[in-house]
């Protein structure tokens, strides 16, 4: 009863279609498998492509996606008139995926569902370095040929297009007759493989319809996906997300929760969006992307799913005129009052590919399975179709009542945006996804990098950028503690911990191991050593606790305990074969804390980053800039205090020295390039050592580096 006429015609519509077009057994089937997903808690996406538009799939729960909400077309997604195979395309976490497809394999058995096979094919370049190795062309002369071939196009394009080729191969015989061979092999399938994604289900034994390939394991179908519809067969491409991961396990630190009715108008949310700390967010994570968001200012969902469709080859050319309409420094010309209807979430840009179909249906009268057809035939530039359809568009406008003059103006603009017009229900799907991480981050910032943190254990490179990051937007960590550490990151307190596991040498065993000694009584460090003896932890390991700090809890240094550990040691033994009241404890000769440079390379050493304060810190004097800041200094002189991390020499084209330099201070890492003027300097950078380096801020699609300029060495640490 409290379903409106508008949801209720709509759905009888989609019905009737679903029904005409005898896909009922499809959408009922992938009802089933979305149904076992979310009742065994495995997080399932909004929604994904076209699908996104159907209201039958939105009250199926196979998408969490109103379609009437956000003006979304049906016909975009189905279409009576565009005979085709319907395509709901799901994502599922990454690491539970496979759990969905064997659901779907032991629900209609082997001979029914199978994975879809894949062929790998021999590329241009691979062919020519298989057969060098055959025909015994030196490695030289097939590198210098591998160098003058462009993958994009294949061996005779490359030959036809490229002189430096046919000097080459005709210049040597050998390398005449691998090129030749070549051209015949390349594209011949090389490995057999199954798609990552997609799956059959059949009525009938798939073998009685198409021929079927036994690996060890399984069968796959004999068929690529291409071929897969001539046999009246319907794919399903049930993909793994690994942010849908990160909001699962995220949510298993949040209580109560609801992320599918989380507010789409969040304060904290949106700030976070238009100060461009995106980082982790699904589809907001580049460089260049960040700076977008700064312009843009996103206030509403609406625009987070247009920058996901704006931010794209071709459409990004609009990106200022929508900003300035947007802020109003532009004026919005809707050219008619109908257009302002289609056009006003966009500021007067035609964005998505609904909005051309709606064009077409509300100013010329054509229907909008007919518009998604014409839609798609614009897009394709043909000149015989494209002046077809135009007279017929002027011909529907003039007799709608529009003058001669709009109905030219508005084909002139549905030429210019239908070959970059994007699909509006995915657009509106996947910034859905964007927008939940981004409301966790701004909501829920330790839980949302503990998360990531904790999927981040084994990458050294991605956890410094996190605990970077984290400290940057002032979320609390916890140094190591030998009593509250664990083996993951957690939180306590509003603190995030670090784990043991971090430290060199920990693996999951030596974790258990510690445990097992600080479970029992440790009121000294004699105590200490007596456990970690019978618990046989061995010398490298403890010595890695001490250097870390983990041991200075008993009220010693780390130096001290490093110069008495001997003695510490030869006492636990003898107390542990002996009655330990014989056994007298050694005296602790107390010496000095090492240096604060000897601490801090403990630390890079163990952990591979700082864990404590980054020495950068003491030189940093105001004027600095520090390397978080570098987008609102681009173009500009800065001086920075740096560390370095990495250095790399090249030669240039010219046969010229650079090098390439990476370096970092406590708020992240970045590139310095030497050019050849100035790779003198590089006698001055060394490794681990601490440098003001002087130079200008630059940016190389969307990366920012710092030319160097001057360096000016302050101490190796």
């Amino acid at each position: 009863d409290k379903v409106s006429d508008q949801y209720k015609e709509r759905l009888i519509y989609e019905l009737e279609i679903i029904k005409r077009m005898d896909f009922v057994s499809y959408f009922l089937i992938v009802y089933d498998y979305v149904f076992y997903a979310k009742k065994n808690n495995i997080i399932v996406g909004p929604g994904r492509g076209s699908a996104a538009s159907s209201l039958v799939a939105y009250s199926l729960g196979i998408t969490n996606i109103d379609p009437l909400k956000y003006g979304l077309l049906f016909e975009r997604f189905l279409n009576v008139e565009r005979i085709s195979m319907p395509d709901i395309d799901l994502d599922f976490e990454d690491h539970r995926r496979d759990e969905v497809k064997s659901y779907i394999e032991n629900k209609y058995g082997s001979s029914k569902s199978a994975s879809i096979i894949t062929f790998s094919t021999l590329g241009s370049k691979q062919v020519i370095r298989d057969l060098g190795k055959i025909f015994m062309v030196s490695d030289e002369l097939i590198n210098k040929l591998l160098k003058e071939i462009n993958s994009k196009y294949n061996l005779r394009l490359n030959y036809d297009n490229n002189p430096h080729i046919k000097d080459l191969t005709t210049s040597n015989d050998k390398l005449k007759r691998v090129y030749a061979v070549g051209i015949k092999l390349e594209g011949l399938k090389k490995l057999i493989s199954t798609h990552a994604a997609g799956m059959v289900i059949s009525a009938d034994n798939l073998n009685t319809l198409i021929p079927m390939y036994k690996t060890p394991e399984t069968y796959l179908t004999g068929v690529t996906m291409d071929y897969l519809e001539d046999y009246g067969l319907l794919k399903m491409d049930l993909l793994a997300l690994n942010n849908l991961t990160i909001i699962g396990n995220c949510l298993k630190l949040i209580s109560d929760l609801d992320i599918n009715n989380i507010p789409l108008d969040d304060k904290k949310t949106f700030e976070l969006f238009a100060s461009g700390n995106t980082a982790s967010i699904f589809q907001f994570e580049s460089e260049g992307m960040k700076k977008f968001l700064t312009k843009l200012k996103p206030s509403s969902f609406s625009d987070l799913y247009a920058a996901v469709a704006l931010y794209r080859p071709g459409p990004m050319g609009n990106i200022d005129t929508f900003i300035d309409r947007k802020q109003g420094r532009v004026k919005i010309d809707y050219l008619h009052p109908n257009l302002e209807t289609i056009l006003k979430e966009t500021y007067g840009i035609i964005v998505y590919q609904e909005q051309i179909m709606k064009i077409l249906s509300i100013l010329a009268g054509y229907s909008l399975a007919e518009s998604d057809i014409v839609r798609k035939g614009v897009s394709k530039k043909n000149l015989e179709y494209l002046e077809k359809e135009k007279n017929r568009f002027i011909s529907g406008c003039l007799k709608n009542g529009y003058d001669l003059k709009l109905a030219e103006k508005v084909f002139e603009l549905i030429l210019k945006f239908a070959a970059y017009g994007f699909n509006k229900a995915h657009s509106v799907s996947y910034a859905l996804i964007s927008y939940q991480l981004g409301y966790l981050k701004a909501n829920y910032p330790n839980e949302f990098y503990t998360t990531l943190l904790n999927m981040s254990l084994g990458s050294i490179t991605k956890i410094k950028e996190l605990l970077d990051n984290l400290r940057a937007a002032n979320v609390k960590v916890k140094d190591f503690d030998l009593f509250k550490s664990k083996d993951i990151f957690y939180i306590d307190n509003g603190f995030i911990y670090l784990p043991l596991t971090l430290i060199k040498g920990i693996d999951k065993n030596t974790y258990e191991i510690i445990m097992k000694i600080i479970s029992k009584e440790n009121n000294d460090i004699y105590m200490f050593m007596n456990n970690a003896y019978e618990n046989n932890l061995g010398k490298d390991i403890i010595v890695n606790l001490i250097k870390m700090g983990l041991l200075s809890s008993f009220n010693l240094n780390r130096n001290t305990l490093l110069t008495n550990l001997d003695s510490l040691l030869d006492y636990a033994e003898l107390a542990h074969n002996l009655d330990e009241s014989l056994v007298e404890k050694p005296l602790i000769e107390e010496v000095p804390e090492m240096e604060i440079g000897e601490l801090l390379a403990s630390e890079i050493e163990l952990c591979g980053f700082y864990i404590s304060d980054h020495p950068t810190n003491e030189y940093f004097k105001k004027g600095n800039m520090k390397l978080n800041e570098k987008e609102k200094n681009f173009d500009k002189f800065v001086d920075v205090v740096v560390i370095v991390e990495k250095i790399k020499e090249i030669k240039t084209k010219k046969n010229e020295d650079m090098a390439f330099i990476t370096a970092s201070d406590d708020t992240g890492s970045m590139e310095f390039i030497l050019f050849p003027n100035r790779f003198n300097l590089l006698n001055s950078i060394h490794l681990n050592r601490m440098l003001i380096i002087s130079g200008k801020v630059t940016r190389k699609n969307d990366k920012y580096g710092i030319i160097i300029n001057r360096v000016k060495n302050i101490g190796e640490i």
